[in-house]
């Protein structure tokens, strides 16, 4: 037997009537009749008894009829789950970000994710930029939030937002007096020349905040001094605000609320530029539509033109810079 068996038998077991069954199901009742030849031939006893003017069930009927609105109920549920899942409002998404911004980002994103779209489950990995890359093209992930390099051909990168690098500093360390204003620009500036005797805090081998930093020091020819490594910005910047060396640090990072002490903050040459963060997928396969939602703009916010994603509705917002021109 199938589900349309079922959903017959139950509505004539609802009416009591076979004229108002057909009615309802909108079929004939010679179609309802055969039907439920077919199913009394298959349980192998008689579910209906007729009656003047109706149907009534049988014993056998009525346990049938309890039966049939269980797996009815079943079938409608998942009915309704699968097309949730369809159209990207429920399911799972496994979502990986480096982990520079997974304490950054992740904390103030994802809850608002999850209150938009509570019925996706999003697994979260917290890897290296590089690492990341390599679980998209083995199907690993569906989608990261990564600090681009070179890209891969294979792999599909949707710029979210550009992020400045700067320097953490002791507010009492002497390379403090050693910066410069300049107009326009927010943070101090600092010469690379001033750094080539300085102590520094640096993330580990093979994290993109590492590599900015080695390319830095090797353009700048600074053989630095290594006081402490750390995969942890937040470390990092606790470390440079009690002088134990000087860290390099996310624009986002100084932006947000640090504890007391806070270290300064300062510019220095293009030699350490700005990072371009990118939402990335694995190019020409199948789309999760859960991981698709993460660049939808939150239903907290306006939707003006153009796609703005949790992420960088987010980093907007920290900028001062709103995504919403309302």
């Amino acid at each position: 037997m199938d589900f349309r068996e079922l959903e017959y038998f139950s509505a004539m077991a609802s009416e009591k009537n076979l004229s108002r069954a057909a009615d309802k199901l909108i079929v004939s009742q010679s179609t309802l009749s055969k039907t439920l030849a077919r199913l009394e031939e298959k349980t192998g006893c008689p579910l209906f008894t007729r009656v003047q003017h109706g149907l009534h069930l049988t014993e056998a009927g009525e346990n049938f009829f309890e039966i049939t609105r269980r797996l009815l109920r079943i079938k409608h549920e998942m009915d309704a789950e699968l097309h949730a899942i369809s159209q990207g409002i429920a399911g799972r998404v496994y979502f990986g970000i480096s982990y520079t911004f997974s304490k950054s980002l992740v904390p103030k994103v994802l809850p608002v994710f999850s209150r938009d779209n509570p019925q996706i489950e999003v697994i979260i990995h917290t890897e290296t930029s590089a690492v990341l890359e390599s679980l998209l093209l083995d199907g690993g992930i569906d989608v990261a939030v990564i600090v681009e390099t070179d890209r891969n051909r294979a792999l599909a990168y949707e710029v979210l937002f550009y992020e400045e690098i700067l320097l953490a500093i002791a507010p009492d360390n002497p390379l403090c007096d050693k910066a410069v204003s300049r107009d326009g620009e927010e943070y101090p500036y600092l010469a690379p020349a001033a750094l080539r005797d300085a102590k520094f805090i640096l993330s580990q081998e093979h994290m993109r905040l590492r590599e900015s930093a080695d390319d830095f020091f090797q353009a700048e020819k600074i053989a630095p001094d290594i006081a402490v490594t750390t995969a942890s910005v937040s470390t990092a910047i606790h470390l440079a605000s009690h002088d134990v060396g000087v860290a390099f640090v996310p624009l986002s990072y100084a932006l947000s609320p640090i504890d007391p002490p806070a270290p300064r903050f300062f510019t220095t040459a293009p030699t350490l530029p700005d990072w371009k963060v990118s939402i990335v997928r694995k190019r020409n396969s199948a789309k999760n539509r859960c991981s698709a939602a993460l660049s939808k703009p939150s239903r907290a916010q306006c939707n003006p033109a153009g796609s703005h994603g949790y992420f960088i509705q987010y980093h907007a917002r920290l900028m001062q810079r709103s995504p919403c021109p309302c």
